[in-house]
């Protein structure tokens, strides 16, 4: 974690992400991201490569770049991507523990081509390709395995689109919850499994309707922070998403929850 305190103390990274696992009763807040946009992408990459080097030199971690690599090698340069972020997440066991680095390009590059070819198969694919931009992530855990994560987009005119909402299977309880989201972004785990992000448009309410009292708790935490931010910082005000598996959310019993929150800064 010193490590990723200190890329977050370069000058290159204008968003900070953390992420708050509920389950039941328990907390963790083990994973951490920065992101960059703009015209210091190619400063924040090497920032990015110095702290996986960093992390490498650690006691019984190693870290398969061959991947990330491979995927940067087939850029042309940096100037195609739109942003690009770095993220950590700590587990008890070591091995399990891993660095991210994320690309948001444009969906027409090659590059995604080739993204899709080692990420696992999903099914209708090109139901998930609607928005102008692809983000995607390198995961390199500690033991040396790598996963590719892709994570499409849909805004605000895509979850109002009947035709797509019924491609893309999302059952009545999931379609009541983005009636309340300016955005929903969607990842993948082994077998296809769906993990729903909700990005609502109004976040309390949103929380209030979930019900879920480990979740309010956690929430009045953020609450507090982006008063504190807003109202002596003059920052933007924190951004709040939240992510369950769809089998939960379908059999309406959320047990386990991911809260984002995330704060932006100009460069």
């Amino acid at each position: 974690m010193a490590l990723f305190e200190k890329l977050l103390g370069t000058s290159c990274f204008s968003i900070f992400e953390g992420s708050i696992r509920i389950s039941g009763e328990d907390f963790r807040a083990e994973r951490f991201r920065l992101g960059s946009a703009g015209q210091t992408l190619d400063h924040a990459f090497d920032e990015i490569c110095w702290f996986l080097d960093l992390v490498s030199e650690h006691e019984n971690v190693f870290l398969d770049r061959n991947v990330l690599e491979k995927i940067v090698r087939s850029m042309s340069s940096m100037s195609g991507v739109y942003a690009l972020g770095a993220g950590l997440e700590i587990s008890e066991k070591i091995g399990d523990s891993k660095t991210k680095c994320y690309f948001m390009v444009d969906k027409k590059d090659k590059i995604v081509d080739l993204v899709l070819g080692l990420h696992p198969k999903v099914k209708g694919i090109e139901h998930y390709l609607v928005d102008d931009t692809f983000l995607f992530a390198v995961e390199m855990h500690f033991d040396g395995r790598n996963d590719i994560e892709i994570y499409p987009r849909f805004k605000t005119e895509y979850l109002r689109n009947s035709i797509l909402i019924k491609k893309l299977g999302f059952q009545v309880q999931v379609q009541r919850l983005l009636k309340g989201c300016r955005a929903l972004t969607v990842s993948f785990e082994k077998g296809e499994a769906r993990i729903l992000h909700f990005h609502p448009m109004h976040p309390t309410r949103f929380v209030r309707s979930l019900a879920s009292r480990p979740l309010s708790l956690v929430y009045s935490n953020i609450q507090a922070l982006d008063m504190a931010l807003t109202r002596f910082s003059g920052a933007e005000p924190v951004d709040v998403s939240l992510a369950f598996s769809e089998k939960e959310v379908v059999a309406e019993t959320l047990k386990d929850i991911n809260l984002y929150y995330r704060v932006s800064a100009p460069l």
